[in-house]
């Protein structure tokens, strides 16, 4: 039976095939049959799997941009913020299967490059303004500096992306960022930083 279904309602469920078994396996006819659309009617929206591809990245993008921002605005300080995107990022790279972030370098480094320019300027100016902030207001020391920290800290998150490093295959997925998170914060933190921090501590990680 062939259903009917929109362009958002494809991109969500074509979405999932790939955070599952990963983008390269996944084909066109798989996607059409998994919704029940004729292979036609996909390829009326997408002009080939790379469109397709291209839309999700670019809709999640945008979707974490907006997600993050009112994350800040509804924060109580910048360690909140902090804990927060820590608990959103453990959330979503949870689901995420190493091989979806691999073929995208590898088969679509167009694409890809949206990644990286979404992490190496929103997210490393993002965390940049939090160390900003968080010197204002007393939480994190005075004598650290923001630019270079934040270049830090995208250079670190890169290494959860790379499949290759063997050295953290060894290690749980969740583990590993809350210890990176905590790594983070506590080189940082004042002491009126940190003992918010292990008041709210369990409440995020």
């Amino acid at each position: 039976m062939i259903i009917m279904v929109n362009k958002n309602q494809i991109l969500k469920e074509a979405a999932k095939l790939f955070i599952r078994y990963g983008i390269k396996t996944i084909t066109m006819d798989d996607i059409a049959t998994q919704l029940h659309v004729s292979k036609r009617t996909l390829y009326e929206l997408f002009n080939k799997k790379h469109d397709l591809v291209d839309e999700i990245v670019s809709s999640h993008i945008k979707a974490e941009s907006e997600l993050l921002m009112k994350l800040i605005s509804e924060s109580e300080n910048a360690i909140d913020i902090m804990l927060k995107s820590s608990k959103y990022i453990l959330h979503m790279y949870s689901k995420l299967r190493p091989s979806v972030l691999f073929d995208l370098k590898r088969y679509y480094p167009d694409i890809w490059k949206k990644v990286e320019h979404f992490n190496n300027d929103y997210i490393r100016q993002m965390i940049e303004k939090n160390l900003i902030r968080g010197i204002e207001e007393n939480v994190y020391r005075k004598d650290i500096e923001p630019n270079i920290l934040s270049t830090f800290y995208i250079l670190q998150l890169h290494i959860f992306s790379d499949e290759s490093n063997e050295n953290l295959n060894e290690f749980e997925f969740g583990e590993l960022t809350k210890q990176f998170f905590n790594y983070h914060l506590h080189g940082i933190m004042s002491q009126k930083g940190l003992e918010y921090f292990k008041n709210k501590e369990n409440n995020y990680l």
